[in-house]
């Protein structure tokens, strides 16, 4: 027998995107859309109309293949510029107001920064997803300055790892390349100021965590979805849980 959708669709948003990268809601409803093709961001009405673009107007706001975007409650969009290897800031009507390149620390090594998602707490700390690192989230605070890497994944033991690790000597073990983990592909953050990460690949274990301030996983790396291609991940002000899996 047929089941009754939880769902329905209230209808679709129409406009002239080249290749939409990301969204953010912002809390007046307004739609944030990071559109890479164009090197810009499209800012739309509740019901769908072109409001404005930010980003693709010479000078130092002028984006290049953009693929994230967040907007704090103070209606500030913070822009992850990809092409331009930095995070863009821009005030609530567009106007360009600062960048964050790669921070000067050795910590970040020769790892190239390149922001590909990113979300902002309530005092101004970025957690920005860099292509494809597996090191985890890279945390900004306010003044751009590097506080470290955060909620990075657990490397998944294979049971050929496991029976290496039984038959081979020390010697032989050093000259293994050790598993590495899977790199976040989405982040969020929920009005208390928890951090929601998405995790493609596995069997669903760890596809979606919530961290707390520390990195600890309120989920415990539980298996919550059964998908194997979670790129993203959502919440609402009621707590609701929603991804997007590619398979």
């Amino acid at each position: 027998f047929r089941i009754q959708p939880i769902y329905r669709p209230a209808g679709a948003i129409s406009a002239d995107f080249g290749e939409p990268a990301d969204l953010d809601i912002a809390a007046d409803d307004r739609v944030y859309i990071a559109d890479k093709k164009k090197d810009r961001i499209a800012v739309l009405n509740p019901d769908g109309t072109l409001l404005r673009t930010i980003g693709d107007a010479e000078g130092q706001g002028q984006l290049s293949g953009p693929e994230g975007v967040y907007v704090t409650p103070d209606n500030e969009v913070y822009v992850a510029d990809s092409g331009n290897q930095r995070i863009a800031v821009f005030d609530g009507s567009g106007r360009f107001q600062r960048e964050y390149k790669k921070p000067e620390t050795p910590l970040l090594g020769s790892e190239h920064f390149v922001p590909v998602k990113l979300v902002v707490d309530r005092r101004g700390v970025m957690y920005i997803q860099l292509n494809s690192s597996y090191q985890g989230l890279v945390r900004l605070n306010p003044k751009g300055e590097f506080m470290g890497y955060f909620g990075a994944n657990k490397a998944d033991q294979s049971m050929l790892n496991w029976l290496k690790k039984l038959v081979l000597n020390k010697e032989q073990l050093s000259k293994e390349k050790g598993a590495l983990p899977k790199p976040i592909t989405n982040v969020a953050i929920d009005p208390d100021g928890f951090v929601y990460t998405a995790t493609a690949g596995g069997e669903g274990k760890g596809a979606i965590r919530k961290l707390n301030a520390g990195g600890v996983d309120a989920f415990k790396n539980k298996t919550l979805v059964n998908g194997h291609g979670i790129v993203d991940v959502a919440v609402d002000p009621e707590g609701f849980l929603y991804n997007i899996d590619l398979d």
